[in-house]
């Protein structure tokens, strides 16, 4: 009796358990955890969770969506309190990665074509994206998500929280700080590999939204239907016709760039309504009279009737002779 293979089933893939790396900001795990935080009868709304894989140590925060700046906001906060740190692990969303080789996301600049913001700002601090392609790859933070689903909310129903922006504050006041103490684990080197986050500016500068815009004739820029003026300058860094860089930072600001030096530019209320120069001197009656006296001189207006009859008569008389 031959035995035959059914072509649905798939053969399990090998796996192993990969071990923490031995130093504490070597590598992030982020991930978006989406649940109903504030009770079953309230809508669904996501935990941005960042963990560390050597210490298990975590940094989250509550936002509507997983979007690039719920990402963006949070790793700026990692950095400012920890450092800047080597890797991170994120999954195939387009939020955090391209999902085409070769292609850009949300107009993304012409030299860092292939990234989305959130691999830019990546690029710009020298950090390496891991991507993930299973949930098991980055099962830190799958855990940490279920001590938060656990824990957290209890305490936000004890609490009688139901908005964001007290969910938020319950996180950075106490709650972050005691899961830590309990649940890090100590890294198997003391070495802290988090770079200085000084050595890379001003961070609002990388955590941010950059897009291209033409300026127009009279120095001005249009973004998100606002207009903004640039500002004169000796010499001039900027031309009509040529790109500039309009940038959106978190707190909601916007730069203009050109060549990685800000330009001077204010909003305007207003769009500026171009000016047009007034006829002087109009006068109807003169212009059509003028008009009457062009027209009389055209051939047409001096043709002679009598000149046809004329010229039969002459071609008459030459027949004749």
């Amino acid at each position: 009796m031959s035995c035959q293979l059914d072509w649905r089933t798939k053969r399990p893939r090998y796996r192993q358990r990969r071990a923490r790396r031995p130093c504490f900001g070597e590598l992030l795990q982020l991930d978006g955890s989406h649940h109903r935080w504030f009770g079953v009868d309230q809508p669904t709304h996501c935990l941005m969770n960042l963990v560390d894989d050597a210490t298990g140590t975590t940094l989250s925060l509550v936002a509507e969506q997983e979007t690039t700046e719920a990402s963006l906001l949070l790793l700026k906060r990692w950095i400012e309190r920890y450092g800047v740190p080597h890797e991170i692990y994120v999954d195939l969303k387009t939020v955090y990665v391209s999902p085409k080789r070769g292609e850009y996301i949300e107009e993304a600049l012409e030299e860092s074509a292939g990234f989305t913001h959130f691999s830019r700002a990546c690029e710009k601090l020298g950090m390496t994206i891991i991507k993930a392609y299973s949930p098991q790859a980055k099962g830190r933070v799958e855990r940490s998500h279920g001590v938060y689903q656990d824990r957290f909310v209890k305490e936000l129903k004890l609490r009688g929280i139901k908005t964001v922006a007290e969910a938020n504050q319950l996180l950075s006041d106490s709650f972050i700080d005691e899961l830590n103490r309990q649940f890090a684990k100590e890294p198997a080197s003391r070495v802290d590999a988090h770079r200085s986050a000084s050595d890379y500016g001003d961070l609002a500068q990388i955590f941010c939204w950059d897009y291209t815009r033409v300026v127009q004739a009279d120095w001005t820029v249009r973004f998100l239907n606002q207009c903004y003026q640039i500002e004169e300058t000796r010499p001039l860094k900027v031309r009509p016709k040529q790109t500039v860089v309009v940038r959106e930072h978190l707190g909601g600001g916007v730069t203009l760039w050109r060549k990685n030096e800000r330009l001077p530019a204010h909003r305007l209320e207003a769009r500026p309504i171009k000016k047009t120069r007034e006829k002087t001197g109009y006068d109807s009656q003169k212009i059509s009279h003028r008009s009457r006296k062009n027209k009389a001189r055209t051939p047409w207006s001096l043709f002679n009737p009598g000149w046809v009859n004329l010229g039969k008569q002459r071609q008459s008389v030459e027949l004749t002779k």
